[in-house]
């Protein structure tokens, strides 16, 4: 599969779909078949839960709630007196996501959602984990976690993407919207006459 989703809550593959003519669609049906596309091209869909993902927010709550899946005993939350604590305690100066103990050894871990952002916003030494969707660069001596790696799928993709997921790969949905597209734009014609 080509790597045509590298966002999160954003347009995919510049595909913009009006929400109107995509909900006078037959979803059920349509929907019924992305079971077959998560088999088929290893999709994992993520429940928005409420805030959307043009950040890393999904990720840190995945971390929080499975961390021991990616081998650490315990973590600790930025702002929580349990971080404060262990930042005093192991004398870092930058505030990282989460600070996490794995094999005995306590490591800070922040969150993106890829991994070339990391540089953006933080110097070689702020962390040494990196949380992310997909690891898109090699940070050196960072350690890259990525969850589509964790997970071992192919894409991301947020619940709310279904129906632009859809539209790429999916000839008949493709075709229904175009066809419910055009319709409504002759009937936007018919009433600006």
């Amino acid at each position: 599969m080509g790597k045509l989703l590298k966002r999160f809550g954003g347009q995919i593959s510049n595909v913009s779909l009006d929400y109107e003519v995509w909900r006078e669609m037959d979803l059920n049906y349509h929907f019924s078949k992305m079971k077959r596309y998560c088999a088929i091209k290893n999709v994992f869909v993520i429940d928005e839960m409420g805030f959307g993902l043009t950040s890393e927010q999904w990720l840190v709550v995945w971390f929080k709630k499975n961390y021991e899946k990616l081998g650490f005993e315990k973590i600790a939350e930025e702002q929580t007196p349990e971080y404060s604590k262990l930042k005093e305690k192991l004398r870092f100066k930058k505030f990282p996501d989460f600070v996490a103990l794995r094999k005995g050894k306590w490591l800070r871990v922040e969150v993106e959602c890829f991994s070339h952002q990391y540089f953006f916003s933080h110097d070689p030494n702020y962390a040494d984990i990196v949380l992310c969707y997909e690891e898109t660069k090699n940070l050196g001596d960072i350690e890259v976690i990525s969850l589509n790696k964790v997970l071992e799928v192919d894409e991301l993709i947020v619940k709310g993407e279904i129906p632009l997921f859809l539209y790429i790969y999916d000839d008949e949905f493709r075709q229904d919207y175009d066809e419910k597209m055009a319709n409504h734009v002759r009937d936007m014609g018919k009433m600006l006459k």
